[in-house]
């Protein structure tokens, strides 16, 4: 047997449709032709940076963020304490 469908349920595969035919839409009139789009991925591949690079970028932001990051001024003058001041430095 077959569940009876409601008015709600009606109405949400009503819009479900309405979706589905604005998405074919979108597909059966894209915005780009096929030309740009392969004219643009040329450039693309032309213009990025290589992996490599984009690694070896991504090493040095977490280098800066990690070990590299700016020292507390409390921190400056531990030498002084160890020494015991300006003269034996």
């Amino acid at each position: 047997m077959v569940r009876k469908v409601d008015t709600k349920q009606r109405g949400l595969l009503s819009r479900d449709i309405a979706r589905e035919q604005k998405n074919m839409m979108y597909l059966m009139n894209p915005a780009v032709s096929i030309d740009q789009e392969e004219a643009f991925f040329k450039y693309f591949e032309a213009n990025s940076p290589s992996e490599d690079e984009v690694l070896l970028r991504m090493e040095q932001a977490k280098l800066e963020q990690t070990l590299l990051t700016p020292k507390p001024l409390m921190e400056h003058y531990d030498n002084l304490k160890r020494s015991g001041g300006w003269d034996k430095l």
